[in-house]
């Protein structure tokens, strides 16, 4: 009979007990789990972003360019002018920031196409800072090798090229990247990522939507509506152009919120929406994106500046078309912030709005 006994136990001692799993240890493999099922999620997350940008058309804006649909009859035929077209100005070194051309079009009103926006966006060199500058549609200006027009004739007349070339010499600023976006197609976006909130400035109604004045909600077919409106509004396309200003900056707040790029579902339709309606010039690559993303230093609302370039006034064609009369007092004073990264020492002596009337 085997009288065999552990060298641990001794006569009349119970059997010393197993050893258990602790609590550390069982907190620390259900923290591999997560670790482990995190990684693939940011692995998804990764794959999905890469696919997006990889959707992301891009052309030579200068060879190819998406081509205005059909006559605009409220757009004169271009004239061209013997007057040689100006140098392109120099891009400004990566210390002053980056400028971003987001030239809109609206695609709505029987086929045919005009740039409803042109904004630039400026990037601090620090990244901290992004300033929204749009220029009012109907400024009267030159455009390169046509003479004076207002601004968004330069698309139907020479596409996103002369576009670009338009916002350079009036501005003086040489911009770094360029963004064509189907307008409808960007405010849509607001849908995906469950509607934005505005400040809106005076009530007004528009396309069967009312807006209160105070925050409203908007999402969709009622955010289309909002921002499309002019008639009604205190300054027409002005007050339409911030309110424009609004809704972009709005949808760039709620994409970084956690409820947003944290929700799989609601990344995947918002990168692939987002690539659908937006066009870039070849220079912006994947790395480009990607390694403007991880620089970026936004903290809050307050770090994205929305602001207009300055106008004195109105004015009228022999034809009773009304002009944007630029204020090349303070467009110049805009260009020079522009180009050395001091919008905001601009902004606190002249403001945001862009007029004083």
């Amino acid at each position: 009979m085997s009288n065999s006994r552990r060298a641990d136990e001794e006569p009349g001692r119970p059997p010393a007990p197993k050893r258990r799993r602790g609590p550390l240890r069982l907190l620390a493999g259900a923290l591999a789990v997560i670790l482990i099922a995190g990684a693939g999620l940011a692995g998804w997350y990764l794959l999905r972003a890469n696919m997006a940008l990889n959707a992301i058309p891009r052309v030579d804006f200068e060879t190819v360019t998406p081509s205005p649909s059909g006559t605009d009859p409220l757009v004169p035929a271009p004239t061209p002018v013997a007057t040689p077209e100006p140098a392109r100005p120099a891009v400004a070194p990566v210390e002053t920031g980056l400028n971003f051309l987001l030239l809109g079009t609206d695609y709505s009103g029987g086929g045919n196409s005009r740039s409803d926006s042109f904004m630039v966006l400026h990037v601090s060199a620090d990244r901290s800072k992004i300033f929204v500058i749009s220029y009012p549609r109907d400024s009267w200006v030159d455009i390169p090798g046509h003479g004076k027009g207002k601004i968004n004739w330069a698309y139907q007349w020479g596409g996103v090229s002369l576009a670009k070339k338009t916002i350079e010499q009036l501005s003086g600023v040489g911009i770094d990247h360029t963004l064509h976006v189907d307008f409808d197609g960007f405010i849509a976006l607001t849908d995906v990522v469950g509607g934005v909130t505005v400040d809106n400035p005076t009530a007004f109604s528009n396309g069967g939507y009312n807006f209160p004045a105070g925050p409203v909600t908007v999402s969709g077919e009622k955010a289309l509506a909002y921002v499309r409106a002019r008639y009604g509004l205190p300054r027409w396309d002005l007050s339409r152009a911030a309110n424009q200003r609004a809704v972009v900056k709005a949808i760039i707040v709620k994409t970084l919120r956690p409820q947003v790029i944290g929700n799989p579902v609601t990344f995947d339709r918002l990168l692939t929406e987002a690539a659908q309606c937006i066009t870039v010039d070849k220079g912006l690559t994947d790395d480009v994106v990607r390694a403007l993303a991880l620089s970026m230093k936004i903290d809050s609302n307050a770090d994205i500046v929305l602001l207009q370039a300055p106008i004195s006034g109105f004015d009228t064609l022999r034809n009773g078309d009304s002009i944007d009369v630029v204020d090349w007092k303070k467009m110049d004073a805009l260009s020079q912030a522009i180009r050395t990264d001091t919008i905001g020492d601009y902004v606190a002596k002249y403001g945001t709005k862009g007029y004083n009337f």
